[in-house]
């Protein structure tokens, strides 16, 4: 019995003590879209305007996970527009990602809530 289960383990991707062998993203469809970027001069310019965020556009700070999660993200969501056949709206990365961002420092550090140099060196 217990032979059999860890085979029907092992065919889901799952290890012997429970645990999934397959990252989180396996678990959903490969995405079709590839975003364009935006630069982090572009973001900074947008977070400086009159322009207030939710208007004309929302800035989705996936930070705190696992390398590429920003765009995968990006591109699923880019997806979902395409079927909803919205095309006001754009689906972009920041290029560099947020590394790049705070190695900018001076302004662009100012727009990241509780930054903390010592954890970006």
């Amino acid at each position: 019995m217990a032979e059999h289960q860890a085979q029907a383990q092992a065919l889901n991707g799952v290890s012997a003590n429970g645990v999934s062998d397959q990252p989180w993203y396996a678990t959903y469809p490969k995405a079709s879209s590839e975003p364009a970027g935006i630069s982090r001069q572009e973001v900074l310019q947008l977070l400086k305007s009159n322009t207030a965020p939710g208007e004309n556009f929302v800035l989705i700070d996936l930070r705190r996970s696992s390398r590429g999660r920003g765009n995968r993200a990006a591109a699923w969501f880019a997806d979902y527009l395409v079927e909803q056949h919205n095309t006001n709206m754009k689906s972009l990365v920041l290029l560099e990602g947020i590394k790049g961002w705070a190695a900018e420092k001076g302004e662009f550090v100012q727009y990241m809530q509780e930054y903390d140099d010592s954890r970006w060196q």
